[in-house]
């Protein structure tokens, strides 16, 4: 066979065989890698150690995962699109990457923005009622709870004369098949509720930290990231090349952080507000 060095058109195929190790894994390994490089004697890169961000964020131009990356000056933090970032040759994708200390400084001026809307807590829980079973949802778990006793003992019965006269093996399998598929829908159901009942507790626990969250001024000044606020409520964040991200809450509602583009980085960070003494 003749090499191709270029006579004829070449092409790169996207996972042309099943991959010996998934992208996920791919990049937390690459994670693992570049904090043990910043672990050396002498290094004077800042540890990367933001997971919380891992898997959350899309791109709003061509729907590709949102990762990590590091500038090879200073080893700085950026978050970019995978395809930009070139990972797939055949895929181009032109958005640009925005450095972590920026997407950190505008999610917690999103946050302070939350805590000083009057309104803000009103907007969560007329949201979040829309995730509850409602009326009608309640009464179809109720119809198939009944559908399921009825085919109960519809297959006690399709047994009971399989005894006796041999049975149809086809009819008790139809039988059986329809239970489950019905015995699946309340999991969904039961899974619903218990997804409603974690988010109820996280909500409450945010309201607690937003009334405490420190004021500061974005525009001047910046305060400690969240993580734990940002694992509780954030389910994913779609960057778009302006560098607004939209957020999709887990209680339900969507909100825009703006700012990325800027230098937050140059603002002087503002420090842990003061205990207060108990009397």
């Amino acid at each position: 066979m003749t090499e191709n060095r270029g006579e004829l058109p070449q092409y790169t195929i996207r996972d042309p065989h099943p991959a010996i190790v998934s992208r996920e894994d791919w990049d937390a390994a690459q994670l693992i890698m570049n904090n043990r490089s910043d672990n050396r004697k002498g290094s004077k890169k800042r540890r990367h150690d933001r997971k919380e961000f891992f898997n959350i964020f899309h791109c709003s131009e061509c729907g590709a995962p949102v990762i990590h990356v590091r500038s090879s000056k200073g080893g700085v933090h950026y978050w970019r699109c995978r395809t930009a970032e070139k990972k797939y040759l055949e895929e181009t994708c032109e958005v640009r990457g925005f450095r972590e200390i920026s997407i950190e400084h505008t999610f917690m001026a999103l946050l302070q923005e939350m805590k000083k809307d009057d309104g803000f807590k009103t907007e969560v829980k007329q949201a979040f009622e829309k995730l509850i079973p409602n009326e009608t949802e309640q009464k179809k778990i109720k119809q198939v709870e009944e559908e399921m006793q009825q085919l109960h003992q519809k297959l006690y019965q399709a047994v009971e004369d399989g005894e006796v006269n041999g049975g149809d093996p086809a009819q008790i399998k139809g039988i059986t098949d329809q239970i489950v598929a019905l015995q699946n829908q309340l999991y969904d159901f039961e899974d619903q509720a218990q997804q409603s009942n974690q988010v109820q507790k996280d909500m409450d626990w945010f309201f607690e930290e937003l009334e405490e969250l420190q004021d500061f001024n974005p525009d001047k000044q910046r305060i400690e990231f969240r993580p734990d606020i940002f694992s509780k409520i954030v389910e994913k964040g779609t960057i778009h090349p302006d560098g607004r991200i939209v957020y999709d809450f887990k209680f339900g509602m969507q909100l825009t952080a703006t700012g990325n583009e800027t230098m937050a980085w140059r603002l002087k960070k503002k420090g842990k507000p003061r205990k207060k003494k108990k009397k």
